[in-house]
């Protein structure tokens, strides 16, 4: 199932992301996708507090490929930009996912479409005339029905 969720500005954008990291449970797997620019990191940012991490440790794992964040729950954060099918670098994601001990955000996850068992929650963004467009598609109907609701009583306050 997909959900779309309206063209937000940043600030609502940031709400929005908060809203889904309340509802974040360990062993959670997130598919970031999306242009560049169009907020995949910047939404981890704004999951970060609510996750127990401080913000301004949350930084683009282009360059690294995996940073680890201790939070209330352990936090991965995974770009997969550069990375073209590389072996090892697969197999590190392949013994994240396993251990499931924390909250797992992959950027750029269509990259490797194939490796993905489909259990997981995929975020889209994309741009819209005031700022980022953002869909989550998601098998598990309870999670995006909860999200759904608890977005819509956010965004009426």
């Amino acid at each position: 199932m997909k959900r779309i969720f309206g063209c937000f500005d940043e600030k609502t954008f940031a709400k929005f992301a908060e809203v889904f990291a309340s509802l974040v449970k360990l062993g959670m797997v997130v598919l970031l996708v999306g242009d560049l620019g169009s907020g995949k990191t910047s939404f981890v940012k704004h999951c970060s507090s609510k996750l127990g991490l401080n913000p301004a440790q949350v930084r683009s794992p282009t360059f690294s490929l995996v940073n680890v964040y201790e939070g209330k729950v352990k936090v991965y954060h995974i770009d997969l930009y550069r990375i073209d099918k590389d072996v090892e670098v697969l197999m590190e994601l392949e013994e994240i996912l396993e251990r499931g001990d924390g909250v797992v955000f992959v950027e750029w996850a269509d990259k490797i479409d194939t490796f993905w068992s489909g259990e997981e929650i995929k975020i889209a963004f994309d741009f819209c005339e005031n700022g980022r467009v953002v869909s989550v598609e998601s098998q598990d109907e309870r999670f995006l029905s909860e999200l759904s609701k608890r977005w819509s009583e956010v965004a009426q306050v």
